[in-house]
């Protein structure tokens, strides 16, 4: 599976600006889209460019910024995937 981290510091604990929207049936939002562009990795605490790697191969970095790393090695950003809403 292709996952989200932080191009700084390799972190999923990322944000994604979203659109939902209110369902009256369910009594809960519904997730509409997500957006790439206005991203926030609360790990590092600062706006980040998405990078779009292989869940086995994302590297851990506790104390380290690998983000470099992963684009030198040839994983993708967001905009090699072509945006968020055809990975549901």
């Amino acid at each position: 599976m292709i996952i989200p981290v932080c191009s700084h510091c390799n972190s999923r604990d990322i944000l994604a600006d979203a659109y939902a929207e209110w369902c009256t049936e369910e009594g809960n939002w519904i997730l509409h889209s997500s957006y790439d562009e206005n991203s926030i990795c609360r790990t590092c605490d600062t706006d980040t460019k998405l990078n779009w790697v292989e869940e086995d191969q994302v590297i851990d970095t506790d104390d380290s910024n690998d983000g470099e790393a992963l684009a030198s090695a040839g994983f993708g950003t967001d905009e090699d995937y072509g945006g968020t809403d055809d990975r549901a």
